[in-house]
């Protein structure tokens, strides 16, 4: 029932942070869509794109309302690395995959990771974060660690079942962190307007705690100026019945 909670109260509680001027009733068994909004502003639109059927939705849904395709790129997280992982948490054939349905589109398709991947992570004992792996149009970047803002830290766990995104790290360590550090690394995306496309699957059968993670709002319009991503609207694409939320 927590999908309850987050229409009566998370989704109206973080309109009012992000729209103060124009509030949402909280009232049970409201369902809350994103409106109308005007594509045309955007320079740039960026899709974490895992190839599933909620990413391949949301880069149909752009398609549908006009978007020049020539706007789009796609960013897909390697969770394994590319270093050699023997667990090998992803489908082998996975990026292959991804290569060409990219191709198929015409429209770029970029990589990323965290340098030896899921097995890495887990095996962290004492030690800094590794690198992260950025592909670029110019090429592959390695973002490291700056060793004066963190410290070592120990995981030696699988990860767990909770709306902590520190227990469960796999999402947090292997997607959201590598997004986020390859949006804020690339000169070429400075004092653009793009709007970036988060795509999670929401199946209102998740925890309050990931609405409030931002893992399921879908569209974020960001404006990347001077290296720093600030969040200037966001747009929530959330559905009932309608796994990708899209309307």
């Amino acid at each position: 029932m927590s999908h309850i909670y987050d229409d009566a109260v998370v989704i109206p509680a973080l309109n009012k942070f992000v729209n103060p001027e124009k509030s949402i009733p909280e009232k049970n068994g409201t369902f809350f869509s994103a409106p109308d909004i005007d594509l045309s502003i955007y320079d740039k639109f960026i899709i974490f794109f895992s190839s599933g059927k909620d990413s391949l939705a949301s880069l149909l849904h752009l398609i549908d309302l006009g978007v020049d395709i020539s706007k789009i790129e796609l960013w897909h997280h390697d969770v394994d690395g590319r270093e050699g992982s023997a667990l090998q948490m992803d489908w082998p054939f996975m990026v292959d995959y991804t290569k060409k349905l990219a191709q198929a589109f015409n429209i770029p398709i970029y990589f990323s990771w965290l340098r030896h991947g899921f097995e890495g992570e887990m095996l962290k004992d004492n030690s800094y974060g590794h690198p992260h792996h950025v592909e670029t149009p110019d090429g592959i970047i390695i973002l490291d660690r700056d060793l004066r803002r963190s410290k070592p830290s120990t995981r030696l766990k699988f990860p767990q079942v909770s709306a902590n995104l520190q227990t469960r790290w796999c999402s947090s360590a292997l997607k959201i962190d590598v997004g986020r550090r390859a949006l804020n690394n690339q000169d070429r995306l400075l004092n653009l307007k793009t709007l970036y496309c988060l795509v999670n699957a929401e199946r209102r059968v998740q925890t309050v705690q990931d609405i409030i993670n931002l893992r399921f709002i879908h569209l974020i319009a960001v404006m990347v100026e001077k290296g720093v991503m600030l969040i200037v609207g966001v747009l929530y694409f959330i559905g009932k019945k309608n796994a990708c939320g899209m309307h």
